[in-house]
């Protein structure tokens, strides 16, 4: 019969950087996503047109609109790109998703949106919001893995090598 001695040291010191990781990934990411959600807000704004089609940015009373993307905190971990609501959020709704021309007027409205800003397709199968999100999207998940890697060396390192 053979007899063996385990001795295990650090356990403490893994436990406790165990129990830490989760807020750990949190500072990391959290300020990430948010940069993102803001960065893709910004980018959406910046690439709708409210001159073209010139009707379709027109509030009540003939007031000219303007393109308002927001990012918006709605958990811990979750933020969220989002259109205001009234007039520009419908002419932000229309510029983003219609693609199908039910009249002339309808059809032309799909002309000048797609020669703006191209034809809807993509990640969420729109025009601005979603392009500014899929050209943005290598971006962000190369700035959330690093953000994941700097975690997970602290961690590592509050483990004391164990």
């Amino acid at each position: 019969m053979l007899d063996v001695d385990v001795k295990i040291g650090g356990i403490d010191a893994v436990s406790a950087a165990l129990r830490g990781a989760q807020p750990e990934v949190r500072r990391a990411t959290v300020p990430v996503m948010e940069m993102a959600a803001r960065s893709i807000a910004s980018r959406a704004t910046s690439i709708a047109n409210p001159s073209s089609p010139h009707n379709l940015w027109r509030g009540s009373r003939g007031a000219s609109l303007r393109p308002r993307y927001a990012a918006d905190r709605r958990g811990p971990y979750w933020f969220r790109v989002e259109t205001p609501g009234g007039n520009v959020g419908k002419a932000e709704a229309i510029a983003e998703f219609s693609r199908l021309a039910v009249t002339p007027q309808g059809g032309a409205l799909v002309s000048a949106l797609t020669s703006a800003h191209g034809r809807p397709g993509g990640a969420g199968n729109g025009r601005i919001l979603w392009r500014a999100a899929d050209g943005m999207s290598d971006d962000v998940y190369s700035s959330v893995r690093r953000a994941v890697d700097a975690a997970a060396a602290s961690i590592e390192g509050k483990m004391g090598g164990a």
